[in-house]
């Protein structure tokens, strides 16, 4: 099995769920991003200001991370969707970061299922150096743990060797 690290931001545990899943099933190495100022967690405000971010790009500045992404040949990137595109945290690290000769696969996580532009805007940032293998979209994951951990076994066999 090739070297794999499952990148991820979540802010209600969605996201988190499902990257912890797949770092189960395939012996991934996980790598939380994390903005030096956390977002609002709650209430109105939570979706405003994290849905305008969204929408401008915003592009918070986040910890640093502890894995180095030219020790993997995988990058799993698993990624809530904010109005319809990347949260910031995730805008920053794709902005920051080099996916050249990696294979790359998407895990969005949303309400709606509707995620095709936020894949898009992730595969515009990856694409610079190389395509997208394989994406999945899931609807809110911790509703029904167990479905999403049978898709995202199904989702693992499409691109883990």
């Amino acid at each position: 099995m090739s070297k794999i690290l499952v990148v991820y931001y979540s802010l209600d545990g969605n996201t988190e769920l499902a990257a912890n899943q797949i770092k189960d099933i395939t012996g991934a190495d996980l790598e939380q991003l994390i903005p030096e100022h956390e977002p609002v967690r709650k209430g109105f405000r939570k979706l405003a200001a994290g849905g305008f971010q969204a929408l401008i790009h915003y592009k918070p500045r986040i910890k640093r991370l502890r894995h180095n992404l030219e020790d993997y040949e995988t990058i799993v990137i698993a990624s809530p969707v904010w109005a319809g595109t990347c949260p910031p945290a995730m805008e920053t690290f794709l902005n920051k970061e080099s996916f050249s000769g990696k294979e790359v696969v998407i895990c969005a996580c949303s309400a709606s299922g509707k995620a095709d532009r936020m894949i898009d805007r992730i595969r515009h940032f990856v694409g610079r150096d190389n395509t997208v293998s394989v994406t999945t979209s899931l609807v809110s994951p911790l509703k029904d743990p167990d479905k999403t951990r049978q898709r995202l076994e199904e989702f693992c066999l499409a691109w883990a060797e």
